[in-house]
């Protein structure tokens, strides 16, 4: 997939998905507990997902056959020239170290997996129980969806500790993109309750995952990965479901489209084009885009909802879109080499 329509396109995506999101959550609030919550759509997630990994490695099971068909021939062919002159030994041995080396690759790869479905289960976990909580105790959907967004300045941050270096004109549009979050989400005086402070908490860690994310997804299939880390968060919420919340039929029909929609859509197809999105490119560039989730969230909210968007909001929203424009006009080339030398250390 070219690399503009990854970088771009897909976290636009993700970003419409997950402003929709906010509404089923706030429903979900309503009717039952957050470990519920948690348990239906990660696990909803990756069902889903499990389809889709199934589809993938039908197709890639079919093509590595093929092409083994290919090579057992060239070896074949090889062999049997080698085992006919004085080579045969150092042929042999170099057939032999192929085989192993490629046995060697898979089980490393296997083993990333696995801790990389960890790593970002576990954060995925704690950002999604500290969103879910701050909701539940009151904080308003607007002022989750900022809160949430700051993100998009984390990211950055914890960026510079790994090695990356934003440019001063990402850091200008990182800055526009707070200032459209604020004129968007918040009405009224700002206070930070309890509430508020787990939500802002919960950006810390969905931070941290935007970092973890950057690095595994470079290492391992991101199908595999994004259905694996969706089975941790969701084993990781059951027992505290199972001990902390009572079951009720009654609110698990009610909540069932919310619970499919954040499952499905949020968690399977939003944190999928997500790992896909950051493959490889600017991670700072691809954050600022998904916060756009806020801004389809206050637009969700007029066309689903009917909530008229006030003239603060759109002033809001229009700053949003001006931060992402800005963090996409080309810079000078040797900020363009800069980028490119950041994407390569992120894939080796």
């Amino acid at each position: 997939m070219n690399k503009n329509v990854r970088q771009i396109f897909l976290p636009v995506i993700t970003a419409f998905v997950w402003g929709m999101a906010f509404v089923a959550q706030d429903y979900c609030a309503d009717k039952i507990g957050v470990f519920q919550t948690l348990v239906g759509r990660n696990l909803a997630g990756f069902l889903a997902m499990l389809v889709v990994l199934y589809a993938f490695r039908t197709i890639s099971k079919k093509k590595e056959a093929r092409s083994v068909n290919e090579t057992n021939s060239v070896t074949e062919e090889a062999v049997y020239k080698a085992s006919n002159s004085e080579a045969s030994g150092a042929a042999s041995t170099q057939a032999i170290a192929s085989a192993s080396g490629s046995n060697v690759a898979s089980g490393r790869g296997n083993k990333t997996l696995i801790i990389g479905s960890v790593c970002l289960g576990v954060s995925l976990f704690v950002g999604m129980l500290l969103q879910q909580v701050g909701i539940i105790l009151g904080t308003e959907v607007g002022k989750a969806g900022f809160l949430t967004s700051l993100y998009v300045v984390i990211v950055p941050l914890l960026g510079i500790a790994v090695g990356e270096r934003p440019s001063l004109k990402l850091w200008v549009a990182v800055l526009v993109a707070v200032l459209g979050l604020y004129f968007l989400s918040i009405k009224g005086d700002f206070s930070l309750a309890l509430e508020d402070a787990l939500v802002l908490s919960c950006a810390v860690a969905f931070a941290i995952y935007i970092q973890l994310a950057a690095y595994f997804s470079v290492r391992c299939d991101a199908i595999a990965l994004s259905t694996y880390q969706l089975l941790v968060a969701g084993l990781i919420s059951l027992p505290f479901f199972l001990l902390t919340e009572t079951f009720s039929w009654e609110m698990f029909v009610s909540t069932l489209p919310s619970i499919l929609y954040l499952g499905v859509f949020s968690s399977a197809i939003g944190f999928t084009l997500q790992l896909i999105a950051q493959k490889g490119t600017n991670t700072t560039v691809v954050t600022l885009l998904m916060s756009l989730e806020s801004v389809f969230a206050a637009f969700g909210g007029w066309v689903l909802l009917g909530q008229v968007m006030s003239g603060r909001e759109l002033f809001g929203a229009a700053l949003m879109l001006a931060a992402v424009i800005l963090a996409q006009i080309p810079t000078s080339h040797k900020a363009t080499q800069e980028s490119a030398s950041v994407a390569h250390q992120t894939s080796n």
